[in-house]
């Protein structure tokens, strides 16, 4: 059985005024960035980052690099 990816984007909230954009149903998490012009506006600057559930496997790693 195939287990069903995340739709993060239908399931998620801007977090820290805007900066971070969370998936509340995986724990996913990504940068956003402010879109000059636009007062309220904001798009993607990094991949999503999701956790591990494991300790030794930090995905921070992965993410910082994009």
């Amino acid at each position: 059985m195939k287990k069903e990816r995340c739709r993060h984007e239908r399931n998620s909230w801007l977090i820290a005024g805007g900066y971070y954009e969370w998936c509340f149903v995986c724990g996913a998490i990504r940068r956003m960035r402010k879109i000059k012009g636009m007062e309220n506006g904001v798009t993607a600057d990094s991949k999503w980052c999701k956790p591990t559930g494991n300790k030794e496997d930090n995905p921070y790693e992965k993410w910082k690099d994009n």
